[in-house]
């Protein structure tokens, strides 16, 4: 039930880091690095699968979804890193530019990172359920 708190909040995070661009760069800026925290706890809570595919990269069952997650972890890092430099007092120019950018592309890649993990989160919700018991005989 942990991780699916951890995805539910990633899901919620990235949609209110989004919004929050219009409540001011402090609030912004807090709930980005919130954000980040959350998906380094993400990260630490798959790191065994992580590795797996990492190690046997195209042979892994998961190798699409493996891509998939690199490609996503590339655009929050260019995100967060374009960031600094806005929090800090610049404005405009390539970096607002780059940063807005891999902004939307983040939101946008989150409802394919959750279409290719559609098995583990049927499972999490299966397995929340009462079975019935066993019949007699």
């Amino acid at each position: 039930m942990r991780k699916l708190g951890i995805h539910i909040a990633l899901l919620l995070g990235g949609f209110v880091a989004f919004i929050s661009h219009e409540w001011g760069v402090a609030v912004h800026s807090a709930v980005g690095l919130g954000i980040g925290v959350v998906i380094g706890a993400h990260v630490v809570a798959h790191r065994k699968w992580i590795r797996s595919v990492a190690r046997r990269r195209r042979a892994h069952p998961d190798a699409r979804l493996g891509g998939f997650n690199a490609l996503f972890a590339s655009v929050f890092a260019v995100c967060m890193v374009t960031g600094f430099p806005l929090w800090f007092g610049a404005s405009g120019g390539a970096v607002a530019q780059i940063h807005n950018l891999t902004a939307i592309a983040f939101l946008l890649m989150i409802p394919g990172h959750a279409l290719l993990n559609g098995r583990r989160i049927r499972s999490w919700f299966r397995a929340g359920r009462p079975r019935p018991a066993p019949a007699p005989g």
